[in-house]
This record gives structure tokens, sequence and C-alpha cells, in this order.
């Protein structure tokens, strides 16, 4: 299986996901869920967690 990605473009990213849960063993009657049984994830960050600076990491 073979598709041209972009995360940055947000190219074919959705459709990425579709081959491979198409893919996947026991998943051919599932392949056609309904619009209404889908969920959207927002993964952009709230206003106050992106003011607080962030701590952590390696340091020498």
């Amino acid at each position: 299986m073979f598709i041209e990605t972009s995360a940055k473009a947000r190219l074919n990213i959705k459709a990425l996901f579709q081959k491979i849960v198409g893919a996947l063993p026991g998943m051919e009657t599932l392949s056609s869920t309904r619009q209404e049984d889908m969920v959207d994830v927002n993964l952009k960050s709230t206003i106050g967690s992106a003011s607080q600076p962030q701590s952590g990491g390696c340091s020498y």
C-alpha cells in the first residue's frame, strides 16, 4: 500500500487512515461506518496551555 501524504499540507491524511482501517483483518464489515458514528478530534492547543512556559528535556 502506498499513498503520498503531507501532514503539513493536510494532504491525503484521512484517505491514508481509511485505507489502513480497510486493510485491517476483520474490518471488512466496518468499512461502511455511518458518518454520525464518527468523532472529530481537534489537536490544536488551547490558549491557556500555549502561554505557559514548558520545562524539561536534557541539558549538559
